[in-house]
């Protein structure tokens, strides 16, 4: 059970008002509420002095004697959505009573309305899962609150969604990482690879070079060799010559 707004002691009209506290002097210096809504009270009611319009159209259990209620049916939220709680359930506790703890139901419907639509789909889930238990107290007490209670739906399937996508996030944030470390492993290897490449190659220019060195001091060397066989040729052929022409 939601504890109750604390509501007025019941009585029989303008005169039982006035003996309980609710004149125009004890508005201003006790509760500004009751003050802000004392002469909206007092133009609704009737010449018995009792409120002429009842709650949401229905039989209630008790008097609204409470300048507290022209300033609860003047909210928005009971304009749009009039409500019809159970208040026959403290009827036995009597007129004053009764009629408090119905003050307590509508303001706390009212406090609670206010504070889902000030919800959004960043609040911590515990937050909407209590504004859940708190619609299903109201909700045992007849108050309609299945337009709040989708708003909340509405929320939580939304935290719920984000609550994936950031789970989802994550996961690929671990394999973005994973990879970039992959990445970055990868790099030094190619730098390396491309390091001995670079020696090789430079190795490589150097032996082409020797080899190159080497090839012309080769062909250099094979002509030496032919110049050197034909002298030689020159010089046998002269000493045949020279040995022919001795007479025996």
């Amino acid at each position: 059970m939601i504890l109750p707004f604390p509501g007025s002691q019941a009585g029989n009209g303008r005169d039982d008002l006035e003996q309980g506290g609710y004149t125009g002097e004890a508005h201003d210096s006790c509760c500004p509420l009751l003050s802000e809504s004392a002469a909206v009270h007092e133009s609704i009611m009737d010449t018995n002095g009792r409120i002429s319009e009842p709650l949401a159209s229905q039989h209630l259990p008790f008097v609204k004697t409470s300048p507290m209620w022209a300033h609860l049916e003047g909210l928005e939220i009971f304009r749009k959505a009039p409500q019809r709680p159970n208040f026959h359930q403290f009827e036995q506790h009597g007129q004053e009573v009764c009629q408090g703890l119905a003050l307590g139901l509508m303001f706390s419907f009212a406090i609670l309305a206010e504070s889902i639509n000030r919800l959004n789909a960043l609040d911590d889930s515990r937050l909407l899962e209590q504004k859940m238990t708190g619609l299903a107290l109201l909700e045992a007490d007849g108050f309609d609150v299945k337009d709040l209670r989708s708003r909340v739906e509405t929320l939580l399937h939304a935290k719920n969604s984000c609550v994936e996508l950031q789970d989802s996030m994550r996961n690929l944030e671990e394999k973005i990482a994973h990879k970039e470390t992959k990445d970055r492993e990868l790099g030094k290897q190619v730098r390396s690879l491309a390091m001995a490449v670079h020696h090789h190659d430079l190795h490589a220019y150097l032996m082409r070079n020797v080899m190159r060195s080497a090839i012309t001091q080769k062909m250099n060397n094979a002509m030496e060799i032919s110049r050197l066989k034909t002298e030689a040729n020159k010089l046998k052929r002269s000493c045949l010559s020279i040995t022919i022409a001795v007479p025996r």
